[in-house]
């Protein structure tokens, strides 16, 4: 691995009951240089130190954890906060949404059409102001702070109102009239965020399937802005922009095991593109969203190889990646944070999986032949695979032998025979090309690939492993033989 240069980045991922947030480095490691051999996927040791956590919580509606809010941490999982209450013992079951304002959390139960703050710690609610009187409005299902003015936002979402509250006393007041684009009236009001770039409210209509902007200086004003189906029995029933980008809650209902299920969602409001973030939440039919902490992207690139990196997910800290080609990548593993990308990278060695084994012997002329090689056995690749013999006599015909049988070192002609029985001669033979003078200068060579992908030989398919030397003659062999032979070669083919 190779350091590469880090920077300062935000970290929003704080314990849920910890004041504030920290700073620290976020720094990339792309993991130790490594090798594989080719054919084989490779799991990368990629890691990110101090990157922030998934941290969020949202409000459950079903079965075991009814009316409790739930918090989500990547480091520990899922946690029950029970059911808020009063101190005088007044029991909230409906909490919509929250929204933390100055570091006190929000909330609105549409059941008590009730605004109050509550201290996830304790699970201590604490009104603000008189709950709503009776016939006024009823569905009041969502929050969004308006950073820049300081105002508190809500949609009653079967009356298509938005409205205003008043964080003092907990007073509604409507903005404008009742919610419609083109004439077309929003049916089912569930999410809402507001965006502190436009200065619009977002929100999300489950009729229509659509998230529309909302100017909060006049709500008649309103602008389609891009549809987000969600299929039968599913719904984002909350919005919620954090780290500049829009993230919802999305439940459904599984017919199979007949409950909700909740995920968090990134959602791009330009395409309506939507992107999971962490596990699902099961048996949860989520309300309120409120994001704490989101991990910083990662994403994963090839710099340089003599083929293509392929990675199994390119956006996680240790993917698996797989190689086209043998020879030596550059891998970059960068990380996207609230300063500017920064990045580290790892050197992968793709091996062909071949090797050399045995001794030669010793010629006339006073040199051993060796065997050298380029490229790699595949049963498809369009590459050749030469196995290539030197310091033979040069001007001396030969031939290459091969097995399936595996190794062998057995004396054979003053020499080692260092393929085991039974053999395949390679014809026809091949002259030694060299000058003669200065002596062993001999190479001949083969592309072992010719005769993989010739059909010739049924055996030679991808997985099998394959012996090979190569056996000249050597007219001055001092044993009488008259041979001359090169150390082995073992490789298995590859796709």
């Amino acid at each position: 691995m190779r350091t590469s240069k880090t920077t300062t980045a935000l970290l929003a991922g704080a314990w849920l009951l910890a004041a504030g947030s920290a700073r620290a480095q976020v720094v990339p490691d792309a993991g130790p240089d490594a090798s594989v051999t080719w054919g084989d996927d490779l799991l990368l040791q990629g890691s990110v130190a101090n990157r922030a956590l998934l941290h969020y919580v949202m409000a459950d509606g079903d079965h075991a954890t009814e009316n409790d809010f739930l918090e989500y941490r990547s480091d520990v999982g899922l946690t029950v906060i029970p059911q808020p209450s009063t101190t005088g013992g007044t029991l909230y079951n409906w909490p919509s949404d929250i929204v933390r304002v100055n570091g006190l959390d929000y909330v609105i139960d549409t059941g008590k059409r009730q605004l109050y703050t509550v201290d996830l710690a304790t699970s201590v609610a604490t009104d603000v102001g008189p709950p709503l009187p009776p016939g006024s409005y009823t569905w009041m299902t969502c929050l969004a702070w308006d950073s820049a003015t300081g105002d508190m936002y809500g949609v009653d979402g079967l009356d298509k109102q938005l409205l205003h509250y008043n964080l003092n006393n907990g007073a509604v007041t409507p903005v404008g009239n009742a919610l419609t684009s083109g004439g077309q009236n929003y049916w089912f009001v569930k999410g809402l965020a507001y965006d502190e770039v436009s200065g619009l409210l977002l929100a999300y209509d489950d009729q229509t399937e659509t998230l529309f902007t909302i100017d909060p200086a006049n709500n008649a004003a309103t602008q389609h802005v891009v549809a987000l189906p969600n299929g039968p029995d599913a719904l984002y029933d909350e919005l919620q922009y954090f780290g500049g980008e829009l993230y919802g809650c999305y439940r459904w209902f599984d017919n199979g095991t007949q409950l909700w299920n909740a995920q968090l969602r990134r959602i791009d409001v330009v395409t309506g593109a939507t992107e999971d973030v962490g596990p699902p939440v099961l048996d949860v039919s989520a309300h309120s969203l409120l994001v704490l902490a989101i991990p910083e992207d990662v994403e994963w690139t090839q710099l340089a190889g003599p083929g293509t990196a392929t990675f199994t997910d390119a956006t996680v800290e240790a993917p698996t990646v797989s190689f086209t080609d043998p020879g030596t990548y550059t891998l970059q593993l960068t990380v996207y944070t609230d300063t500017g990308p920064v990045s580290d990278t790892v050197d992968v060695t793709v091996d062909a999986g071949v090797a050399t084994y045995c001794t030669g012997k010793t010629t006339s002329q006073g040199c051993v032949p060796f065997l050298t090689f380029t490229g790699a056995p595949s049963a498809t690749s369009t590459g050749k695979f030469w196995i290539q013999g030197e310091d033979f006599p040069a001007g001396e015909a030969g031939i290459m032998l091969y097995g399936y049988d595996g190794r062998a070192n057995l004396n054979f002609h003053g020499g080692k025979l260092c393929v085991k029985a039974p053999l395949i001669r390679l014809l026809p033979p091949k002259v030694a090309a060299g000058t003669g003078a200065p002596p062993c200068t001999g190479v001949v060579k083969r592309n072992f690939n010719s005769r993989i992908q010739g059909g010739v030989d049924p055996l030679l398919t991808a997985g099998r492993q394959i012996n090979a030397m190569w056996r000249l003659r050597d007219a001055g062999d001092p044993t009488g033989f008259t041979d001359a032979l090169s150390n082995g070669i073992e490789f298995t083919i590859l796709p």
